[in-house]
C-alpha cells in the first residue's frame, strides 16, 4: 500500500462549499521525498478547500516542530514552524507561470496534495536553525562548545594583513 494515497482529495463528487481536513507529517512522510531538509519532527496541516464549479482554493496552515541540530552550539533541538499558503486549482487545459495557480486536466478525478503538503513544510523552515534558549529553564546548548567559541572569539588575533591596505591613498 503507498503511504502517500491518504493526501488524495477527491475531486469528482465533491459538492461546492467548504470542506476541511487534517493531516499529521511525520518522518515517515518525509522519507518518502528525497533529499529532505525535515528528517524527524512532527508537522499538523490544516487544509481548508473552497470548492466552485471546477475551481478549487486551498488554504494550507501549517504547525508544528521538526529537530535539528542548532546552528550555534550544535545541539539537538525541537524548532517551532509554522506558516500559511495559498493556491487555487482550476480544471483546465491550460498552463500556469503563477506559482500560486495550478491547472489540472478536467478528467482528472482526484488530487494528491502530497507534494505541496512537503513543499510548504520546507518553505516554513526558518533560515537558521535557532532557539531563544536563554528564557528556557533547562537549555538544550552544548555549554562546551558554546564556551570554546566564545574563548576563541576573544583570543582572536588581529589580521593586520588588510591594515596595510588601509594605509594606501587614493589619487
Amino acid at each position: 500500500m503507498d503511504y502517500l494515497k491518504e493526501f488524495i482529495l477527491p475531486i469528482e463528487g465533491l459538492k461546492n462549499g467548504f470542506h476541511s481536513y487534517n493531516f499529521r507529517l511525520d518522518s515517515q512522510f518525509f522519507n518518502h521525498f528525497e533529499l529532505s531538509p525535515i528528517n524527524n519532527g512532527v508537522i499538523t496541516v490544516t487544509v481548508d478547500l473552497n470548492k466552485e464549479d471546477h475551481i478549487y482554493s486551498f488554504c494550507f496552515n501549517i504547525t508544528g516542530s521538526v529537530n535539528v541540530d542548532c546552528d550555534r552550539c550544535l545541539a539537538s533541538i525541537e524548532l517551532p514552524i509554522f506558516g500559511a499558503y495559498n493556491v487555487v486549482v482550476k480544471q483546465k487545459d491550460e498552463v500556469s507561470d503563477d506559482p500560486d495557480l495550478i491547472f489540472i486536466s478536467p478528467e482528472v478525478h482526484e488530487y494528491n496534495i502530497a507534494d505541496l503538503l512537503y513543499e510548504f513544510a520546507c518553505v516554513s523552515l526558518p533560515i537558521s536553525n535557532l532557539i531563544d534558549c536563554d528564557n528556557m529553564e533547562n537549555p538544550p546548548c552544548n555549554f562546551e562548545l558554546l564556551k570554546y567559541y566564545q574563548n576563541t572569539v576573544n583570543n582572536k588575533e588581529d589580521n593586520s594583513t588588510w591594515d596595510i591596505l588601509k594605509n594606501l591613498k587614493t589619487n
